[in-house]
């Protein structure tokens, strides 16, 4: 009789960790597959923020060079205002004259 007790605990306790096992290795291939897919979306993100960042890097530096290369275009035709009001201001002018040319040599030197 002790024996037979003893057999069916051991059968109980055989097909408790059968269960167990069973149980935690599909709860561990569960979690594989979310911490995979966790990681697989982590991996997008980040690189769908390296595109961006480079996306927006590279309109910076277009922005960039389109604003030098305005300046540049901007600059010389101010500098040349600049240098013939100069030279208007040498020429002897109505005291009306010298200040509407004083007045626009002042706004063109801020513009610089």
């Amino acid at each position: 009789k002790e024996n037979l007790i003893t057999y069916l605990y051991q059968i109980q306790i055989e097909e408790f960790v059968e269960d167990f096992v069973q149980k935690t290795s599909y709860f561990i291939a569960v979690s594989g597959v979310y911490i995979m897919t966790y990681f697989f979306f982590v991996r997008k993100l980040r690189n769908q923020v390296f595109e961006e960042k480079a996306k927006a890097d590279n309109a910076f530096n277009k922005l960039k060079q389109f604003i030098q290369s305005f300046s540049h275009e901007i600059r010389n035709p101010i500098n040349s205002l600049i240098g013939n009001l100069d030279l208007a201001l040498d020429e002897p002018l109505t005291k009306s004259v010298s200040s509407k040319l004083k007045t626009a040599k002042v706004c063109t030197e801020i513009l610089l």
